[in-house]
């Protein structure tokens, strides 16, 4: 199902520690250093984006407004806040990020996407190389 409008999505692969002796895959591991794997959709707005949700439709889009200002600004803000510098693309306005967002109290690390749904390839283009102006102002 396509909705109307630009939108951004955050998927994520939380690891969670568990304490088990398995890892995320069932295979066994050293004794309490056990983890698991939960992939799907996240809500960066609610808790933070620890809970996966299995479809992008479980979760609550960020959308971009006029009120937002310029569109390709409005995204570059939006992955760079949610995900952090992302490593590249897919082409497909998909953005990757670099490094896992970690909470050591819940034992959770989070890779993260955002996936840009509503754009045109001239306006993926812009955001790409926004981005990479942002990754060589971070160095």
């Amino acid at each position: 199902m396509r909705l109307k409008g630009l939108r951004v999505w955050y998927s994520a692969d939380n690891v969670v520690s568990d304490g088990s002796d398995t890892n995320g895959y069932g295979e066994g591991c050293e004794p309490g250093a056990g983890y698991e794997i939960a992939s799907g959709w996240i809500d960066p707005d609610f808790d933070g984006g620890r809970t996966v949700h299995p479809e992008p439709l479980d979760v609550r889009a960020d959308v971009w407004t006029r009120q937002d200002g310029p569109m390709i600004d409005w995204l570059i803000a939006r992955i760079l806040d949610r995900i952090g510098s992302p490593q590249d693309d897919d082409s497909h306005g998909t953005y990757y990020a670099t490094e896992a967002r970690t909470w050591y109290r819940e034992g959770i690390e989070s890779m993260r996407a955002a996936h840009i749904d509503g754009a045109s390839e001239a306006m993926l283009s812009a955001v790409a190389y926004g981005l990479a102006r942002a990754r060589r102002v971070d160095r």
